[in-house]
């Protein structure tokens, strides 16, 4: 990933290096005269002045996932590896309010649902398109017809198919499934019915397989679905 220096002529401004300050939590750019804070508003002039440390993203690439940077000065692009083995934080957020809360705490990844006393439904499409709009990190949807068991009418399967589609229409990230048959089994039809319907979002497994028949067979059966 990259983000732009925030000037044009970069290449000529005799940087020589581009380092991540970790202790600090800022950009460094090495310079012959010492080290300047990167995007501060106004940009440092010559006399090395910070200003104040504007926050960086680049998609869902925020500061704290940077592990190293390097300075293309061909492009005048700051090249970002970020750390793949850090552990992302999800919050379960029963409204926007609390979605947005997560957000400014920190969090990685938000999953949007309702009535979380009851063990989580599905949110209101308006709550989904209005957490959409405003969310700059991911946003996982809970799709579940209804509290209770986990099983499904062929009604409240093709409820939850739709609003599926909806969070591919909303653009969404990805959605959280799961159902079981009478017998406490992995509901195979069903979850391929709703992971079509996903298309290329994510799919994750929810809470229903806290209450399966048999924890081992049902991992394979959800490994199985892809």
């Amino acid at each position: 990933a990259s983000f732009d220096l925030g000037f044009a002529d970069a290449g000529n401004k005799g940087f020589e290096g581009i380092a991540w300050d970790s202790r600090n939590e800022r950009v460094l750019l090495g310079k012959e005269r010492g080290p300047l804070c990167l995007f501060s508003l106004p940009f440092p002039g010559e006399d090395g002045a910070a200003g104040t440390l504007e926050p960086l993203s680049s998609g869902h690439l925020f500061l704290r996932d940077i592990s190293s940077l390097t300075y293309d000065a061909r492009t005048g692009h700051a090249l970002v590896l970020s750390d793949e083995s850090r552990l992302l934080l999800e919050i379960a957020a029963n409204s926007v309010e609390s979605a947005l809360a997560a957000q400014a705490g920190g969090a990685d990844r938000v999953e949007l649902c309702a009535n979380l006393g009851e063990g989580g439904t599905t949110p209101s499409f308006g709550s989904i398109a209005f957490a959409r709009d405003r969310l700059r990190i991911p946003l996982h949807v809970l799709v579940r017809a209804r509290a209770g068991v986990f099983t499904c009418s062929p009604a409240e399967l093709e409820a939850m198919r739709r609003d599926v589609e909806a969070c591919v229409r909303l653009g969404c990230d990805g959605v959280v499934i799961g159902l079981l048959d009478i017998a406490g089994h992995v509901d195979l039809a069903g979850c391929r019915v709703l992971i079509e319907a996903a298309g290329g979002l994510d799919v994750t497994f929810h809470r229903a397989f806290d209450v399966v028949a048999d924890r081992a067979a049902a991992m394979e059966r959800i490994i199985g679905l892809g």
